[in-house]
């Protein structure tokens, strides 16, 4: 089976860096638009 799509993501990072800790966090986004199913 062959499966091709098309689609799109978006992602953002925020994080605080400090000596001797550090907090992050990240958010995303992610749509197949189209896909495309073949049986071989």
């Amino acid at each position: 089976m062959n499966i091709l799509n098309f689609g799109s993501e978006l992602k953002g990072v925020i994080g605080l860096y400090k000596n001797r800790w550090f907090v992050a966090g990240e958010l995303g986004f992610d749509k197949a638009i189209v896909s495309k199913f073949s049986h071989t």
